[in-house]
């Protein structure tokens, strides 16, 4: 019985409803306007992906673009292995003799008597150079004085004891004679040249004897020293009067009648305060010697000179 009367109810109240909407809907007026629209909903999950398409035409080719710029160097690599040499080339032509620019060649006087000997010295040779000492009378007339290595900084000397008893000097001897000046030439095997004028007269004059003053002047004095045969020694002279000429001579040896044979050497003039400088080549023997300077005051001074094979 309970259910029958609950199946009636919910009959009743469906009836119910139904007449109030039918009635609600008879009383409602006309529709209102639309609200306004409502805020989006959050996006819903993507959907799975479609099946892929089929390839489409080829696009046409775009322009070109600009190049980019170089990358940076790569690391070097390890060096390799040497290759094997190659065959050696073939010989060149043969060069010119090579000249040493700073060969220069002087002798101990400028005038070369025959019946005297004669020094030779020379530098700026190549170390240990051969070189030929001999004089030039042009084509191929020569009269060779010898041969001589030059040093190892190249440098050398050559000693002429008697240059008129050379033999190839003798067998020329009229046209050596004959020149006013002959060249005298040093020619070595590496292709140095020097040259230097020389006069050559057939004897020396006689050496000088000069008197030495009545009165000389205890003041005067004359420096020396040491010389190498073959080289220069400067002197120094003071106490003459100013403006004097002084001659240099070199006592040598003594004459039969006992008097000092005396040899010209150098000679100068002394300066406002009476003092004078000059530089002499000595070609003498080894030993020790006299030097007097003789002034035209009749002032004179005497000094030792050694000639020595080192001045060290």
């Amino acid at each position: 019985m309970t259910k029958t009367f609950n199946q009636r109810g919910i009959m009743l109240m469906m009836l119910v409803s139904m007449f109030s909407l039918l009635l609600l809907a008879a009383c409602a007026g006309e529709p209102g306007k639309a609200g306004l629209a409502g805020n989006p909903g959050e996006p819903g999950n993507p959907g799975n992906p479609g099946p892929q398409g089929p390839v489409g035409p080829q696009g046409p080719q775009g322009a070109p673009g600009l190049a980019g710029l170089p990358g940076n160097p790569g690391n070097s690599g390890e060096p390799g292995l040497p290759g094997d040499p190659g065959l050696a080339g073939p010989a060149g032509p043969q060069g010119g003799p090579g000249i040493s620019p700073e060969a220069a060649v002087m002798t101990d006087k400028n005038i070369v008597y025959l019946d005297e000997g004669l020094i030779v010295v020379g530098s700026g040779f190549q170390p240990f150079e051969p070189v030929q000492i001999f004089l030039d009378l042009g084509g191929v007339n020569t009269a060779n004085l010898g041969f001589v290595d030059a040093t190892e900084g190249g440098a050398f000397v050559l000693n002429v004891e008697n240059v008129g008893a050379i033999s190839r000097v003798d067998r020329h001897k009229d046209a050596v004679l004959a020149a006013p000046a002959v060249t005298l030439r040093v020619r070595g095997v590496d292709g140095s040249l020097a040259s230097t004028p020389v006069m050559v007269q057939a004897t020396a004059p006689a050496p000088e004897f000069r008197p030495l003053p009545d009165e000389p002047s205890p003041a005067t004095s004359l420096v020396a020293g040491c010389v190498v045969p073959g080289e220069t020694i400067t002197l120094w002279g003071a106490g003459y009067d100013a403006g004097t000429n002084v001659s240099v001579l070199l006592i040598t040896g003594t004459a039969a009648g006992g008097a000092p044979l005396r040899s010209a050497v150098a000679s100068s003039k002394t300066n406002s305060a009476g003092a004078f400088t000059v530089e002499v080549m000595i070609d003498r023997d080894i030993g020790l010697y006299t030097l007097e300077a003789l002034g035209t005051d009749k002032n004179f001074a005497t000094a030792p000179l050694a000639v020595m094979g080192s001045c060290k």
